[in-house]
């Protein structure tokens, strides 16, 4: 076992300059970065203690929001500690909404949902991939800095990849309007306005959480 947090006395905030959530319905599984690592576990989201090895986790009790901050206790075997992480990111509310909900109500990943979500939010900017394995779609977006906006889809082939002159959220769809390039080979793949659509199959309970870390990236990623 890795080596576990350590949370000095009177430094118990925290800075989440890095947003994760990773649903995967087939494995039941749902995990959230948000300042530390969080896998949901017997209905509650537990907290990994050894970030640098195999999880090792801790229940977290007394999970409230105040003045846009996450706040909790953390059961550490050397006694408990109270929390506060405030996220970098702004627009984030439903996905500390979900966290809460989740301790709260005590939830479980229903595999009749079938989406399978990545959604990586840091410096650089936004990395977004969504599964659909039933209807055999797979797509990739990434709003980067460094390496442009990017939208590919894998399948169903033949796989595409164009630039993103717009992306967008609402309604439990998400909307990607790509730039212009030389259709001769597009076929069907997009509509006339090189627009493409994904209609989420999430869970409603993960539903708000999601599409709000999605649209607090594209406003971070489209910033001036």
């Amino acid at each position: 076992m890795g080596a576990a947090i350590e949370f000095p006395e009177g430094q118990n905030e925290r800075i989440a300059d890095t947003l994760l959530l990773e649903l995967d319905p087939v494995y039941h599984k749902l995990k959230v970065g948000f300042g530390e690592s969080f896998y949901l576990h017997d209905q509650k989201l537990w907290m990994n203690e050894t970030p640098l090895s195999d999880p090792s986790l801790v229940p977290i009790q007394n999970v409230s929001i105040s003045e846009g901050k996450l706040k909790f206790t953390a059961c550490f075997q050397k006694g408990n500690q109270r929390l506060s992480i405030t996220p970098e990111y702004k627009g984030v509310e439903a996905m500390l909404e979900m966290i809460k909900s989740i301790h709260q109500n005590g939830l479980s990943v229903d595999k009749q949902f079938s989406d399978e979500v990545n959604i990586l939010l840091e410096s650089d900017g936004l990395t977004l991939r969504l599964i659909n394995p039933s209807a055999n779609q797979r797509i990739l977006i990434t709003l980067s800095e460094k390496h442009g906006n990017v939208f590919l889809r894998r399948y169903p082939e033949p796989s595409l990849r164009l630039p993103i002159e717009a992306l967008t959220v609402s309604d439990k769809v998400l909307r990607i309007k790509c730039i212009h390039v030389d259709q001769s080979d597009l076929g069907d793949l997009l509509n006339q306005d090189l627009e493409y659509n994904w209609e989420f199959n999430v869970q409603p309970d993960f539903l708000e959480g999601i599409i709000g870390l999605i649209q607090a990236g594209i406003t971070y990623s489209f910033r001036q």
